[in-house]
């Protein structure tokens, strides 16, 4: 793995053949705004996106905390263990 890192980096920054942006999942966690307008600064290679209409999705976006990554909602049985087991024959039910 670590081969293909350096490969990466020397291909991307070093020989500036491709532009690369790493972004941890971490900071999206722990700093989401700033972390995102620097992945989007980058993608439109602008250096400076205050006020602008991406910042003001971006604020959209993090004012939902969790909930900005749900797509649609869940079914009240979503989440609950062994909801059609008895579905199953008593053969099938021993690998739930």
């Amino acid at each position: 793995m670590r081969t293909f890192f350096d490969t990466l980096i020397r291909n991307c920054i070093g020989e500036n053949k491709n532009p690369l942006y790493i972004v941890r999942y971490e900071d999206l966690v722990t700093d989401p705004k700033s972390t995102l307008m620097g992945l989007m600064g980058f993608l439109f290679e602008q250096k400076d996106l205050e006020g602008t209409n991406i910042e003001r999705r971006i604020d959209e976006v993090v004012a939902q905390g969790s909930k900005a990554a749900t797509t649609y909602k869940l079914k009240d049985t979503t989440g609950k263990f062994d909801i059609h087991k008895e579905k199953y024959t008593p053969e099938l039910r021993q690998f739930i």
